[in-house]
């Protein structure tokens, strides 16, 4: 079976980076995989169900109108369910592994899944539709649709840990256009009773955040081991990003544990750093959280991952497709 290839987007990194820098960049980072829809079976040959699902002797018909018709922004559920689809179930596991072959390094683990619940039955429940063409057509207001401050119509130049705020300066609002392709993303909301991008994504950081990290590691120098442990922020883009015109932090409000902002300017600061990563270096700005020392214990003993549940707010199921 034959696929195809595309290429990693360099549009939304630091204009002022090379294009080799930028290159690199591509190569570092995570992965979000996102159940946008389903697509419920269907007997009709021109159905999109059909369009797409393999058959014996037979190819995808990925050309169809049916599939076509999916290049364009469904309005609503009920358009949506015109078009072939259905809300998300989820209920994805993944793993990834890395191999260096000529240094015999192998590194591996499983992706965190989060799924919705069904309130009533403590069952996975049923998302909403966020399909969202994969074009570079403007989404025109997203407000609605994410909590990234780049990509909102307001954001902030400061905010403290209980919220207070300074509006930000700039002649142009959103900093970045949004486009089609820029959605959705993990503050997109996903279940009824959370509209606002911003309390959803408080939400789904306080589902993923720790207060502890327990693993194992070894530095054995007689067989030359050593462990590197990976921390990663990935909901930290929607609560402070970086305005690479003006070269300043912008804020948004995302309230998390005890009723404080993630990532308040008095524990975040903007500064250059370098990567080295194997013979490659690459000049980069980041963000990096001021935290405590006190707020992270370390400690030795196995250390489990498991998929977390949450959002315990059912979705009503949207029209069946015809």
């Amino acid at each position: 079976m034959s696929g195809q290839l595309y290429s990693f987007g360099t549009g939304r990194l630091n204009p002022a980076l090379s294009a080799s820098d930028k290159a690199s960049q591509t190569r570092e980072g995570y992965i979000e995989i996102i159940t946008l829809a389903d697509i419920p079976q269907s007997s009709a040959s021109d159905s999109l169900f059909k369009s797409i699902a393999p058959a014996a002797g037979s190819s995808r018909n990925c050309g169809s109108a049916a599939v076509l018709a999916t290049l364009t922004d469904a309005a609503d559920e009920t358009s949506a369910a015109a078009l072939g689809f259905g809300g998300p179930t989820g209920s994805l596991r993944a793993s990834w592994t890395n191999i260096n072959v000529s240094q015999t390094l192998t590194y591996s683990g499983n992706a965190l899944a989060i799924m919705a619940i069904n309130q009533a039955s403590g069952l996975p429940g049923r998302g909403a539709y966020m399909v969202y063409p994969q074009s570079s057509v403007s989404a025109g207001n997203a407000d609605a649709a994410t909590a990234d401050p780049l990509l909102r119509s307001g954001t902030y130049a400061s905010k403290s840990a209980t919220g207070r705020v300074s509006t930000y300066i700039s002649a142009s609002l959103p900093l970045v256009k949004p486009l089609m392709s820029d959605l959705p993303d993990l503050s997109t909301p996903l279940v009824s009773g959370l509209a606002d991008p911003m309390a959803y994504t408080a939400m789904v950081s306080k589902v993923m955040a720790v207060k502890a990290v327990h693993n194992d590691y070894a530095t054995d120098p007689a067989i030359e081991a050593s462990t590197d442990w990976v921390f990663s922020f990935p909901t930290k883009r929607f609560s402070v990003a970086f305005d690479y015109v003006q070269s300043k932090p912008v804020y948004n409000l995302m309230t998390g544990y005890e009723g404080t902002e993630f990532f308040k300017l008095a524990q975040t600061r903007c500064s250059p750093f370098t990567t080295v990563m194997r013979r490659r270096k690459a000049w980069a700005t980041m963000f990096w959280p001021l935290l405590p020392m006190s707020s992270c214990v370390v400690q030795s003993r196995p250390f489990r991952s498991e998929p977390r549940q949450f959002l315990p707010s059912a979705h009503p199921s949207p029209p069946s497709p015809p």
